[in-house]
């Protein structure tokens, strides 16, 4: 695909300038994909493809490009090459390459899939709000965590909030390590709610300002639990306040490693964008140092930096806009196309995997199914292709391995407390989102929460099904924790 031939066009000028480019577009995204794998580096051609024509951009960026294929080819080939080697089943494995010295058989247990764990994750910027019905109020417009919690049954449960108090100047201060008050009283709620789903235990919360992140896990699955830490990172003024940046906890359940973001980041429009994305970045080196820290004791099992972990999810207020044409009605646009959007909200659904055994999880691959309305086809839909983080993704989370499942809910910010409408003062936004790693969980739903009016955003959940990985003593383990919880027997009940 190097060659730079864009793809033929019969109708000539006549073609509309929007499908064009999209087509150079696509053609462009497939040229360089093609060429990060064959070469580790992008297409010579991008610019020239995306443009139509050669410019002072386009020679740059093909020098660029030059500069970085030149540098793969003398340091990294010879990794990649040994890794298509090992896929077409030539050759031996070298474990002097740095990718795999840190998987030498022996040096880690053996692990093996034994089943599935599945994981409900929310997330809710509420914007100070203090009281938490477990059941809403139906005439006041107002819901409770039971219909965040929704019907569906999972082992472990993750909450995360922001501003759970104001982001005032004294509260940055006072409240580095959280508001203790608000973040007991939320979690005598949500302990409450979950009564309903059966025994759950605490893990680990962890705060920082008006963040908060929860951590729940089925009561008879608890003794299997181990390694928890939590972490936060500081990204509001300069990394020195705790207004901005992220919680995590990580934990492992069995012999599977389990790391939960929850994040608030930088709002604003314009270069903001470039900050949002630089504060992610400082959030995933959270536990690089951790292997020194204090917590654990001397010749204790290693812990992975966050991104290495088995199942991974950042949920949280991503402050991501949209970059709506300048000049342009877009917003008057975007508006019209969302009255009345959540009067039919829509999910992405995926069927719950077939009552089987430990060996069948997972034998048949499930596409995700999309659950609609007919608002399935609503016109603001098309204004996701302005989104900051729809328009990134490719390029900074693909290859991270995080992904995001299709949005098929209206903007969750900024809506008039109490109703369904928004704010004409604010452009609405995808603010909040949930990202989860691709290999090791596979996402079950993507929604948004309407029935949650108590803020100027919308809750939105995730349900992720993940690969359980153990022993055969572990699977052995894990079977009878099923059994018990299938005849109504589960262990210890929540304190």
């Amino acid at each position: 695909l190097d060659d730079g031939s864009p793809p033929t066009m019969h109708v000539g000028e006549a073609q509309p300038s929007l499908l064009r480019r999209l087509l150079q577009e696509m053609w462009a995204e497939q040229g360089d994909r093609i060429s990060q794998q064959y070469t580790g580096a992008g297409s010579i051609m991008t610019g020239l493809l995306r443009n139509g024509r050669a410019n002072t951009f386009t020679m740059l960026e093909r020098s660029w490009q030059g500069i970085n294929r030149a540098y793969q080819a003398s340091f990294q080939d010879a990794q990649r090459q040994e890794a298509i080697d090992l896929l077409l089943g030539q050759g031996r494995t070298s474990f002097e390459l740095p990718c795999l010295m840190e998987h030498r058989p022996g040096d880690a247990p053996h692990r093996a899939p034994i089943g599935s764990l599945s994981i409900w994750v929310g997330t809710w910027n509420v914007h100070g709000k203090d009281d938490w019905p477990v059941v809403g109020n139906g005439d006041a417009g107002a819901g409770g965590l039971a219909e965040w919690l929704g019907d569906e049954v999972c082992d472990v449960v993750v909450f995360g909030l922001q501003e759970l108090v104001a982001l005032h100047a004294a509260n940055i201060v006072s409240c580095s390590s959280g508001d203790e008050a608000r973040a007991s009283a939320f979690e005598a709620s949500a302990q409450q709610a979950l009564q309903s789903w059966g025994d759950f235990v605490k893990v680990r919360s962890v705060g920082m300002v008006g963040l908060h992140c929860a951590i729940y896990i089925r009561a008879a699955l608890a003794p299997f639990v181990r390694g928890v830490h939590a972490t936060r990172v500081k990204s509001g003024v300069l990394g020195r306040a705790g207004n901005k940046g992220s919680v995590a906890v990580r934990l492992e359940v069995f012999r599977t490693s389990l790391c939960f973001f929850c994040v608030h980041l930088e709002s604003g429009v314009g270069k903001k964008a470039e900050q949002r994305f630089s504060q992610l970045g400082s959030a995933f080196h959270c536990f690089d140092n951790i292997a020194s820290s204090p917590c654990f004791a001397p010749g204790a099992a290693s812990v992975p930096v966050a991104l290495r972990h088995d199942v991974v999810t950042v949920a949280g207020d991503f402050n991501m806009r949209l970059d709506l044409p300048a000049g342009s009605d877009a917003d008057d646009h975007l508006r019209d196309a969302l009255r009345g959007s959540w009067d039919n909200p829509c999910s992405v659904v995926v069927p719950r995997p077939r009552d089987c055994g430990a060996d069948d999880d997972f034998a048949q691959p499930r596409g995700l199914l999309r659950r609609a309305s007919n608002g399935s086809r609503q016109a603001w839909r098309g204004f996701l292709r302005y989104d900051q983080l729809v328009t990134s993704m490719a390029q900074r989370f693909r290859p991270l391995g995080l992904l995001e499942g299709p949005v098929e809910f209206p903007p969750t910010y900024r809506m008039l407390h109490g109703t369904d409408e928004y704010d004409s003062l604010r452009t609405p936004a995808w603010c909040d989102r949930i990202l989860y790693k691709a290999v090791g969980a596979r996402l079950m739903s993507y929604s948004a929460v309407r029935s949650l009016r108590g803020s100027d955003h919308r809750p939105v959940v995730a349900l992720l099904e993940a690969t359980l990985l153990g022993s055969p003593a572990d699977k052995w383990a894990l079977q009878a924790v099923r059994d018990n919880l299938a005849c109504g027997q589960a262990g210890v009940a929540s304190p």
